[in-house]
């Protein structure tokens, strides 16, 4: 696909990277698909999928396609290549996207060991990667849906800059 897509305050904007001509730093060469206004964008094949509030919507130029409520204020939307990834701030949706059915869940609010919120889900290899504001990234299996893992980077403790002077 050589379409970007930007979810903007004022709406969803669409720029073609194959168009030698166009510039993606000028809003001019930007085309407006539609008005309303998302706070998640995902393209699973050809088809955009947009998050606002509890529903997603399929997006075209022919205009907006409810495909589901989840009944919880959606946070970020992903795919596995295959299914479209929900995530709320508590749950985790997966939907097969011909007919909208989910296909697994994941409900990280019956945790006891850890309290957190989603900021946003990744599905690969049958493996849950779990942003959280709390804890950074947590893992857990789709075979084993209560164990989470938090992940750890091997660098730094801090992102701080810091001086050494010699005097």
């Amino acid at each position: 696909n050589e379409i970007l897509y930007a979810a903007t305050s004022s709406g969803v904007f669409t720029f073609d990277t194959s168009n030698e001509e166009l510039n993606p730093r000028n809003f001019e060469d930007w085309v407006e698909l539609i008005t309303t206004e998302f706070i998640a964008l995902d393209v699973l094949g050809d088809i955009v999928y947009g998050a606002t509030g509890n529903e997603i919507y399929e997006l075209s130029s022919g205009g907006l396609s409810l495909q589901k409520d989840v009944g919880a204020t959606i946070v970020k939307l992903s795919n596995d290549g295959t299914n479209l990834v929900v995530s709320t701030e508590d749950n985790v949706y997966v939907y097969e996207i011909v007919s909208f059915t989910i296909v697994d869940s994941l409900d990280v609010s019956s945790v006891t060991s850890h309290a957190f919120d989603i900021v946003k889900t990744v599905l690969l290899n049958d493996t849950y990667y779990i942003a959280t504001s709390e804890y950074g990234i947590l893992t857990s299996e789709k075979s084993n849906k209560v164990t989470f893992e938090e992940i750890h980077p091997n660098g730094p403790s801090s992102n701080s800059v810091f001086r050494v002077t010699i005097s």
